[in-house]
């Protein structure tokens, strides 16, 4: 180090000094009580310091915020389209399933006996998938 920069060094490392003494008088003043209070806000602010996430708050941009904003909308259209395409598909389902029936009815509707079997087993499939093996289990 040259003459100037150790000067300039001298010089911050005297007004610490003086700053540091300035405080232990003013803390030497402090009732019991007060110190201690005193010491815990330092103790939590040490604490705070020395945490990831403060570490890591400090590093985000508004650049990031930025992101992360545009990110969750994307998300958030996403998930509505996806809702949407679901219930579409569930309503297609219902409607080709009842087409299906209606077709059976009217292609079998002088046979009775065969209408109703084919009705009760396509009632028990359909219960089945609402019961858990389909719907409930997509749904969990």
């Amino acid at each position: 180090m040259n003459k100037q920069e150790n000067n300039h060094h001298g010089e911050i490392s005297s007004k610490k000094d003086e700053s540091i003494q300035e405080i232990n008088e003013i803390l030497e003043q402090l009732p019991e009580d007060k110190m201690e209070i005193f010491q815990r806000s330092l103790t939590m602010t040490a604490f705070m310091q020395n945490d990831p996430e403060t570490a890591i708050s400090k590093k985000i941009t508004e650049e990031h915020i930025t992101k992360y904003l545009n990110d969750s909308g994307d998300n958030m259209r996403l998930s509505y389209k996806d809702r949407n395409h679901s219930r579409i598909f569930n309503i297609v389902i219902i409607l080709f399933v009842l087409l299906f029936i209606s077709f059976i009815i009217i292609v079998f509707r002088n046979k009775p006996e065969i209408v109703e079997k084919i009705i009760y087993a396509a009632g028990g499939f359909f219960a089945g998938g609402i019961g858990g093996f389909g719907y409930a289990k997509s749904k969990s």
